[in-house]
């Protein structure tokens, strides 16, 4: 077939060729009827097919179902699921599930592989199982429908699948994805032994700022106390203040707080003002979290609150509100001079007076500094 006039244009010259159905002179391919195009494309190679849909906009969307079901025959509607769930289209992957599509199998994970070899486009989608494909993209109606055929889920342990859907939603920001996924039994508890990669949701969440996400979760954890214990739901709360902070987020930390989380029920040996104070980079966000955590009963009674490394990071703003609140941490006074010759270079003449303060009610305690 050959197009004389580009591929922006629906008039094209139709070759004669042995076999095929043959139209001869010029024609408008928008006016053929329904059942020649499908013949057309029912009688070319698979390859040929693919150059007619890319070149010729007005054949796009007749050929693209003769090629999708050609190509569910071979894979066993992987293909057309993975279109489907691209292009967010619920109603034709609904089609292919009643055909009895299943969502993954081996023969179809070859051909992709051998597909992602050759182009890379989407294939972080390809290579996922549908489900977490869809949560990835956002796709809430697809979600919803995958949900509903939950025997369609087939790949791994359903558990796994829907986990890690949830996960994808939270990483991308998809609240909606994410109020289905939960409201649908996802399993909320996963492993934080990688830092780089918190594996628990509401940790997650936190570290991606999302209020809206983590007001759901915590809202189903505190709904379901047989399945998530109160031990596990502050647990999962101290690890995301943790996060929340670290993220620079002042509305989930004060959010945590308000439910009830104590500031000094950090289970290691770093308290949450000792993270608040010596994360960088230091802002305006970090100040207010400080003043949060101080105001709702931080102690600087048996934790380190961060002033030396504080100093350094020359958050002196933070280094200000904990001296002028009061600190009872027991600084040696070298590390004090130190701190205090880091305010004198930055010019921080305040901070100087509240450290000399410092010393001297240690000294009147009878405190010794060496």
């Amino acid at each position: 077939m050959a197009d004389t006039h580009g591929s922006e244009d629906t008039t094209h010259e139709l070759e004669v060729s042995p076999g095929l159905v043959t139209v001869r002179g010029r024609v408008d391919i928008t006016t053929l009827p329904l059942e020649i195009i499908q013949m057309i494309g029912k009688i070319m190679l698979t390859e040929d097919l693919v150059r007619v849909i890319q070149s010729c906009k007005a054949l796009y969307g007749q050929l693209t179902y003769v090629l999708y079901r050609r190509m569910v025959a071979a894979n066993n509607h992987h293909n057309a699921i993975v279109h489907c769930i691209l292009r967010n289209r619920a109603t034709p992957l609904s089609r292919f599930l009643d055909a009895g599509a299943i969502l993954d199998n081996g023969a179809a994970r070859e051909y992709h592989a051998t597909a992602i070899a050759t182009c890379d486009k989407n294939a972080g989608f390809l290579s996922k199982h549908p489900l977490v494909s869809a949560a990835s993209l956002g796709h809430a109606e697809i979600v919803r429908l995958l949900l509903r055929r939950a025997e369609a889920v087939t790949w791994q342990s359903r558990t796994v699948i829907k986990f890690s859907a949830l996960l994808e939603a939270i990483k991308h920001g998809h609240v909606e994805v994410v109020r289905i996924l939960v409201d649908a039994g996802v399993d909320l508890r996963g492993s934080s032994t990688s830092r780089l990669q918190p594996t628990i949701p509401l940790v997650l969440a936190a570290t991606h700022k999302s209020i809206d996400m983590v007001k759901i979760i915590t809202a189903k954890m505190r709904a379901e106390t047989e399945t998530y214990r109160a031990q596990t739901y502050f647990s999962q709360c101290g690890h995301a203040l943790r996060a929340a902070i670290q993220a620079d987020s002042h509305e989930i930390v004060e959010f945590f707080l308000r439910d009830g989380l104590h500031p000094n029920a950090s289970r290691t040996t770093e308290s949450f003002l000792y993270t608040a104070a010596t994360t960088t980079p230091s802002s305006y966000n970090r100040t207010v979290i400080v003043k949060l955590l101080m105001a709702y009963g931080a102690s600087t009674v048996k934790s380190d609150p961060g002033l030396i490394k504080a100093s350094w990071n020359k958050n002196f703003e933070v280094v200000n509100h904990v001296l002028t609140e009061g600190c009872d941490w027991k600084y040696k006074m070298r590390e004090v001079r130190w701190a205090r010759l880091m305010a004198e270079n930055e010019g921080q003449q305040d901070v100087v007076q509240l450290w000399n303060e410092y010393v001297d009610q240690r000294i009147r305690d009878g405190g010794d500094m060496a």
